[in-house]
């Protein structure tokens, strides 16, 4: 099975590369004091042998 390169991306949540997110910057400051922010943005290997015991 071979999986899409997107499917394992993280997301950049840094304003300075994208003036777009400024909208945002109140969501992202909540994030920034929360764990999901790493679950986000951490670009961890994907197993294959994780995903069929899972």
């Amino acid at each position: 099975m071979i999986f899409d390169p997107l499917h394992n991306s993280c997301c950049d949540l840094d304003i300075q590369k994208n003036s777009e997110l400024a909208k945002f910057s109140g969501i992202l400051e909540f994030m920034g004091r929360i764990p999901i922010q790493k679950a986000l943005t951490d670009q961890q290997p994907l197993y294959r042998s994780h995903i069929h015991r899972f």
